[in-house]
């Protein structure tokens, strides 16, 4: 039978078009905005000092990634360039590592048997060392000298005398003759392509080669590179943390360096200079604009407290200090050593600047700040005719002298130095260098200047000092009226004028400890009735069972 028909669906009438409204500026920000919050998150807090309005402090907070690549936050705010990134530029720059083994180790030895003993005792320690690359080059022919090296001789330690010219001329003349005799004879055998320099008051640390063998071969990828050392002048104990960290600076760190073939053997040895070795290797005019790359942790420790240029109270206040890197953990890696490259580091030095506070005041960073990044500037202070140079009135001697560390511009790059100070890290940079030009590209605000208006910290009203007594520390005295020390502020009384104005002081000079600035009670101490004025950085909690603290108390 024939199917009835269906009857066809009525047609559905098409639905008018809605008009969508254009998108308003408002709109197109946000969706810019969460756009750039997926490469880099950060967070405003509100921070009020007291007697003062609450202000907004940006803080990257290090989450995502930025243009340049993956980044790390480690010890409490210092960014860092890490994972495949790394191992993707290491390829691409072509760093391999150096067979350490067939790099000559120089010793520079004249007259101390004890020392030189600790100094080959500390290398037969360190791991990958070989004991038969290992020559000490002796100034004169101390007898001693010779005794140590014949202790040594089973292991395949060799002894070379430079017997010429040894009494003749002034100190500085002689060593700089020596040295060219060392870095000549080492350089004999055509195949030397490096050659480690040490001098005999030096003890190496357990990854001293380890580091050379990831890092040497920089030379060969970098040619804005004239020295790799394995010192840091302004490594001291509470100013470092990170083993694996390389830095970049003008100046030249001669202790415990590895240098090139190509460098001595081209440009150095023709024009070798009379005197002061050293200082003409950072005259511009040799240094090239090129920089030394060093560890942020030493990788060996001055133990010669006497020299030609040192005497203790030198050695106390630069050369004791110094951290001594001893994880053998975590020896530096080639992902570690590439960051030494000029364009590698850059990117990284960006990170950092980037993700530092610079709106905030030091007294304020001191007082209410912990594991943060800081920046700040202070007032243009070179003088000399080197780069290294300062001026012992400028206002870098006394920020220096405030925060224990070089008063020269040692370690400086473009006019910025970075280190740990108490619980942050901070960047300073002097006004109109590279660096603080850099830093103002980077954010939209001025930088604080870290003593505005001075060469110090604001003065701190009569009110708020408080005379600890014998023997104790600023953290009790502030306590005992329910106040507390600002840490921030021991810079600003730590003045002779200060002392004087709360002390009958028959003396006034600098000295270093944490209980300092003082004044010595002790009748039966050596000094008593001096003031005594801080070289090393300060604290709260230091005391003296001889000192009385003038202490600093806030609410």
């Amino acid at each position: 039978k024939p199917q009835p028909k269906i009857k066809p669906q009525p047609k559905i009438k098409p639905q008018p078009k809605i008009k969508t409204e254009p998108k308003t500026k408002t709109q197109s920000k946000i969706k810019t905005q969460s756009k750039a919050n997926t490469r880099r998150t950060t967070t405003q807090t509100e921070v009020k000092s007291p007697g003062s309005k609450p202000r907004i402090v940006r803080r990257w907070n290090g989450e995502g990634t930025d243009k340049i690549g993956s980044l790390r936050i480690e010890h409490g705010g210092v960014p860092k360039l890490e994972g495949s990134l790394m191992d993707q530029i290491v390829k691409e720059r072509g760093l391999l590592p150096l067979d350490i083994s067939r790099v000559p180790v120089a010793i520079v030895a004249k007259d101390r048997p004890d020392l030189l003993r600790r100094c080959l005792e500390s290398i037969e320690r360190a791991e990958s060392s070989v004991m038969n690359m290992v020559t000490i080059y002796q100034h004169g022919h101390d007898p001693r000298l010779s005794s140590v090296a014949e202790d040594f001789q089973k292991q395949g330690v060799s002894l070379v005398r430079n017997e010429a010219n040894t009494n003749n001329g002034e100190a500085h003349v002689r060593i700089a003759r020596h040295y060219k005799f060392v870095l000549s004879r080492a350089f004999e055998n055509p195949e030397t392509s490096y050659v480690i320099v040490l001098e005999d008051d030096m003890e190496v640390s357990v990854d001293f080669f380890l580091y050379f063998q990831s890092i040497g071969r920089l030379y060969e990828v970098d040619d804005s590179i004239y020295c790799i050392s394995t010192w840091n002048d302004n490594g001291f104990l509470n100013k470092v943390r990170d083993s694996r960290r390389v830095l970049r600076s003008e100046f030249f760190m001669g202790l415990g360096w590895l240098v090139s073939r190509k460098l001595y053997k081209e440009e150095w040895e023709p024009r070798w200079p009379s005197a002061h070795w050293d200082h003409w290797l950072r005259d511009p005019r040799n240094r090239k604009g090129r920089e030394c790359v060093y560890p942020e942790i030493s990788r060996n420790y001055n133990s010669g407290s006497v020299g030609v240029h040192v005497n203790h109270k030198f050695y106390n206040k630069f050369l004791k200090r110094i951290k001594k890197n001893g994880d053998k953990s975590s020896p530096l890696r080639l992902q570690d050593a590439i960051k030494g490259e000029r364009r590698t580091y850059e990117q990284e030095q960006d990170l950092l600047l980037r993700s530092a506070i610079v709106n905030v005041s030091f007294p304020d960073i001191s007082s209410n700040h912990k594991n943060g990044v800081f920046a700040l500037a202070f007032e243009k202070s070179r003088r000399g005719s080197y780069i290294w140079e300062s001026d012992p009135n400028s206002a870098w001697a006394k920020i220096a002298q405030d925060f224990g560390i070089w008063h020269e511009f040692r370690t400086f790059r473009q006019g910025l130095v970075q280190f740990w100070h108490e619980d942050n890290f901070l960047i300073l940079v002097e006004k109109g260098s590279k660096a603080y030009q850099r830093l103002a590209e980077l954010h939209s605000e001025p930088v604080k200047q870290i003593y505005p208006g001075e060469s110090r910290a604001p003065k701190m009203p009569p009110e708020m000092l408080v005379v600890a007594a014998q023997a104790q520390s600023c953290d009790d005295a502030c306590q005992q009226f329910a106040k507390r020390c600002s840490q921030g502020h021991l810079v600003t009384l730590n003045t002779c004028e200060v002392l004087e104005e709360h002390f009958s002081c028959t003396k006034c000079e600098p000295n270093g400890g944490p209980d300092l600035p003082a004044y010595v009670r002790d009748s039966k101490a050596e000094n008593y009735g001096h003031c005594l004025t801080n070289t090393h950085p300060f604290t709260c909690h230091g005391t003296h069972r001889i000192t009385q603290r003038i202490c600093p108390c806030i609410s």
